[in-house]
């Protein structure tokens, strides 16, 4: 049975506040999902960087990257040949490859899906 108290005793405004509150839940849940932007997840592989401070630094500056909203290092972490490294983006991927390239000394290359490699201006090949 229906919990009536605050109604006047009638079921049927019980059901039609029920009914309103569910509808006002599933508007603003609706909403939410509209509003919330893309999530990417992209993985950047870092080559020929020996030094460690260097990659601490690049890594500093992917985080300070608008809508980059996280930077972590993959299972191996830092090494001098390749590092890789996963950053969460939230807008287009092509936003995120215009800013990956503008990181003064390095040379952002795509790879397949949302795979980079970013490496130093003149390495090795």
């Amino acid at each position: 049975k229906a919990d009536i108290r605050g109604f006047a005793g009638t079921v049927d405004q019980a059901r039609e506040d029920v009914q309103a509150r569910t509808v006002d839940a599933v508007v603003r849940s609706l909403m939410g999902a509209i509003v919330e932007e893309p999530r990417i997840v992209a993985q950047v592989a870092i080559l020929h960087l020996p030094d460690y401070g260097r990659y601490q630094a690049l890594k500093r500056s992917l985080a300070g990257l608008r809508w980059v909203e996280a930077v972590e290092e993959d299972l191996v972490g830092y090494h001098p040949i390749k590092s890789v490294l996963i950053v969460h983006f939230n807008q287009e991927p092509t936003l995120l490859t215009g800013m990956l390239a503008r990181i003064a000394g390095y040379t952002l290359t795509a790879r397949s899906g949302l795979r980079f490699t970013l490496e130093p201006t003149g390495a090795p090949e």
